[in-house]
Order: structure tokens, then C-alpha cells, then sequence
């Protein structure tokens, strides 16, 4: 049986890119990134340094190739990333409503980071440029979540220019999903 989590009903609002077909195996060799049970986990300091474009992916994870992530829009489930990418926009939506109403946002990027070692729908989309792009979004991210109340929407149209980017290179239809989200100049 599986269990529906609320970030897979976030997949319900229809953004993504998941190829009909699951992927093909990759073979490649992983560290798991989570210490064994029972050991004191350091607080993480800084993501980057833990989850970067060059992590080996572990397979045989929820969203990996061969095992795809239960998804209410695509029967054939979906990678990872995919999965990521429908929490991020449902976080962007809690956070655009809590600007709205004066509240500060919650932090996201401890959470967002890690699209730079999810694995992908197409494994080929996990190279430099993507990295880039990410870490121009997880930027504008540590700056929406520094923002004073006053600057909260001009910040968060910023991060959400690098949604903006990458999606306009890879996975378009991402793209009416975004240009529903940012404040009126």
C-alpha cells in the first residue's frame, strides 16, 4: 500500500516534467548521505557542502530509476526532482501568502537544497548549467528568507527569476505554474 504525503497532492497542481516512460537503471556508485541508525547527525551547517551536482546519487531510492514516487498526474510516478519541484511550489505558494499577509516567510532552503542531488527525471538535465541554476535559485531563497517585511515581495519576484531560468531552458511547462506566482510590480 502506498501513502499519499501532502507533497504528493502538491503534485496535483500539475507542475512538473515526467517523461511517460520510466527511466532506464544508471549505474553509478552511491554514499548514502544519512548517518547509520543510532549515530549523532551534526547539524547541517551548510547544505551545499553536504548536497552538490557531484553527490553520488544512491539508487533504490524513492524517485531514483526503476522506482518511481507515487503521483496523483502521472500514473508512471515520478523522479525525485519531480517530486522536489511540486514541494517547492507549494512552499512558494505558502510563502507568497504569508508576504501577503505581513508574516515572515519559513525557511525553505533547508528543504529546496536539496534539488541539487535529487535525481532527475532525465539524467542527462544534472549537469553544470542545472547547478548553476540552482544555486541561483537556493540564493534568492537565502535572500527571501533575510528579507525585511518591506522588501519581501520585491525579493521573492527575484527567486523566483531563477525558477524562471532554468524552466525556460528545461521542462517548460513548469512555466505557467511560475508566472502565477509572482507579486505585481
Amino acid at each position: 500500500m502506498r501513502v499519499i504525503t501532502v507533497s504528493s497532492l502538491v503534485g496535483f497542481l500539475g507542475l512538473g516534467c515526467n517523461s511517460t516512460t520510466p527511466n532506464a537503471p544508471i549505474a553509478t556508485a552511491a554514499a548514502p548521505l544519512a548517518a547509520a541508525p543510532g549515530a549523532a547527525q551534526a547539524p547541517e551547517a551548510d547544505p551545499e557542502a553536504i548536497c552538490t551536482d557531484e553527490t553520488p546519487l544512491a539508487p533504490g531510492v524513492p524517485g531514483s530509476p526503476g522506482h518511481p514516487i507515487a503521483s496523483i498526474i502521472n500514473p508512471n510516478g515520478q523522479s525525485e526532482l519531480a517530486s522536489l519541484m511540486r514541494t517547492m511550489l507549494g512552499d512558494l505558494k505558502a510563502a507568497r501568502a504569508d508576504i501577503e499577509a505581513g508574516r515572515p516567510v519559513k525557511p525553505m532552503r533547508v528543504v529546496h537544497h536539496r534539488i541539487r542531488c535529487a535525481w532527475p527525471t532525465v539524467m542527462k538535465d544534472r549537469d553544470p548549467p542545472f547547478d548553476a541554476m540552482a544555486l541561483s535559485y537556493l540564493g534568492g531563497l537565502s535572500a527571501l528568507e533575510a528579507a525585511p517585511p518591506a522588501a519581501a515581495k520585491k525579493v521573492f519576484n527575484a527567486a523566483l527569476e531563477g525558477c524562471r531560468a532554468c524552466h525556460e531552458k528545461t521542462c517548460s511547462s513548469a512555466m505557467a505554474a511560475i508566472n502565477g506566482l509572482p507579486f505585481p510590480d
